[in-house]
């Protein structure tokens, strides 16, 4: 399985996690689906052949940069 793949995995295993969380524990909600949309930075730069990097600020800082890939609505929506 290529990185791409594996990234999207895992995002959708945390929005289910973060589903069955939601009205149980929410800090622990909130945490899946910020991993979750991590990952789908990180499914979104493999995919285009970018490195992404370690640390949030960073992976946060390279999904906004290339999700303009996708469109600028993406980008946008990305970026708020």
């Amino acid at each position: 399985m290529n990185e791409s793949k594996a990234y999207m995995r895992i995002a959708e295993r945390s929005i289910k996690s973060a589903e069955t969380l939601c009205d149980v524990i929410q800090e622990s909600s909130a945490f899946c689906s910020y991993h979750a949309f991590e990952s789908l930075g990180g499914a979104l730069c493999r995919h285009l052949g970018f490195h992404y990097p370690k640390g949030h600020i960073k992976k946060l800082n390279q999904f906004v940069a290339r999700a303009s890939a996708v469109d600028n609505r993406f980008q946008k929506s990305v970026s708020l």
